[in-house]
């Protein structure tokens, strides 16, 4: 009977240690590059913290998406380039594990074999997400929606 319960454990502990995998934070570090980390944004071992923009201030062209449809074209460009790091930069991947990271990854790259039917999106009333539609392989077509959230200017697909 001891032997049962110490093969049970066993088989136990690497579920145990997944679920107690840290989170990913995609961070801006003190030169204001994009970091992804297992510590908060907010740690100080990640360097000094960029100062928030000003409101006026507009985000550089090519750093982050700055409406949902132009969120919609980064995503049609990548899908269609078969691109899945592009694609993967599209996702705030804030609170995201590693092993569920890889996971969502593994599966979009399945998606980006087949032809691109469409990338359609239904836009958000104020304060609310949108979502974008990815239609994709040969008939009938796999359908992928994603939502789409604006975070601190910038547009985002959420995994």
């Amino acid at each position: 009977m001891p032997a049962r319960l110490l093969i049970a454990a066993s088989l136990a502990l690497p579920v145990a240690a997944a679920a107690q995998e840290p989170p990913v934070h995609r961070c801006t570090g003190a030169g204001g590059q994009t970091v992804f980390t297992d510590r908060r944004c907010s740690d100080p071992a990640l360097g000094t913290a960029v100062p928030a923009l000003p409101e006026t201030t507009t985000v550089p062209p090519g750093d982050c998406a700055v409406s949902a449809d132009d969120l919609r074209k980064r995503v049609t460009r990548a899908w269609q380039a078969g691109n899945l790091i592009d694609l993967s930069g599209a996702f705030l991947w804030d609170g995201y594990g590693a092993q569920a990271a890889q996971r969502r990854l593994e599966a979009l790259a399945a998606g980006l074999r087949g032809p691109l039917q469409a990338v359609e999106l239904a836009p958000a009333a104020p304060g609310e997400s949108a979502w974008i539609t990815v239609r994709s392989g040969p008939p009938p077509a796999t359908v992928l929606a994603f939502e789409a959230r604006s975070v601190h200017r910038c547009w985002w697909l959420i995994p």
